[in-house]
């Protein structure tokens, strides 16, 4: 199965997406088609290096958390991290329907958005709204609070919808960014559009396991602590049991 996503984009693949509350070491694709992406979610990944961004996006250790997202947008190059058609872990409830972009650098600091960045950023957005349909509209917003009604189908602040983030923040360009989405869908032939649409059709759950973890259980997190302590009650369980047991032996005699 070939890869959706931005033709332009350097694969750097993620084992940390998937559907529901168990995504680590397979993939189910948890959306129906594309019909499902209907948002692009911007985020800062508040990272001075690309590299440093790359790590806490793709390997990421299980017991630590789950992050992840579908784009990494650095100043030289795009990077992809999970396939448009299965869920990455970026936008919490939007999850389902959305596209994450993340962008090498921090959203207090208007230095982020080189002319690469932007470059890179305006080419991305444009072929994700030829790819889902999507307005190049941008809903900004920060701590939960959207400067605009948020609509089905847009570009949205992360800050937009989640109180505890502002970013990309008051810095983002989406002025040129527009622009450039717009240069490239004017310049681009279709035939290069389309090179990122994967005709086959998808499988709603097939288990590919990842490298990384090869070996582990394929539905089941690697455990960082023993199955015997992640028993719900199972120390308090034992501990009644064994007095019970001493009861019982001072009832008998």
């Amino acid at each position: 199965m070939a890869v959706q996503g931005f033709p332009e984009a350097r694969w750097h693949p993620s084992p940390v997406y998937g559907h529901g509350s168990r995504p680590w070491n397979w993939q189910n694709i948890g959306r129906s088609g594309s019909s499902d992406i209907r948002q692009v979610i911007a985020h800062t990944a508040e990272s001075g290096s690309a590299q440093s961004a790359l790590n806490s996006l793709s390997n990421v250790p299980l017991d630590r958390g789950l992050d992840s997202a579908h784009y990494l947008v650095a100043d030289d190059v795009v990077y992809q991290l999970v396939d448009d058609r299965n869920q990455a872990w970026h936008g919490g409830n939007a999850n389902p329907y959305s596209i994450g972009i993340e962008t090498v650098g921090r959203a207090d600091d208007p230095s982020t958005w080189t002319p690469g960045v932007i470059r890179n950023w305006g080419r991305l957005a444009g072929w994700l709204s030829w790819a889902y349909q999507i307005p190049l509209v941008y809903i900004d917003g920060a701590l939960g609070q959207p400067a605009a009604p948020i609509p089905d189908r847009a570009f949205i602040a992360h800050g937009a919808f989640d109180a505890h983030r502002y970013d990309p923040g008051v810095y983002f360009p989406w002025g040129e960014i527009r622009q450039a989405a717009v240069q490239y869908l004017d310049t681009t032939e279709p035939a290069l559009l389309q090179a990122g649409l994967d005709p086959n059709p998808q499988v709603q759950a097939e288990l590919q396991p990842h490298p990384q973890w090869e070996g582990d259980v394929a539905d089941e997190p690697p455990a960082a602590e023993s199955r015997q302590a992640k028993v719900p009650g199972g120390g308090p369980v034992i501990a009644l049991l064994l007095v019970a047991a001493g009861l019982a032996l001072w009832v008998s005699r």
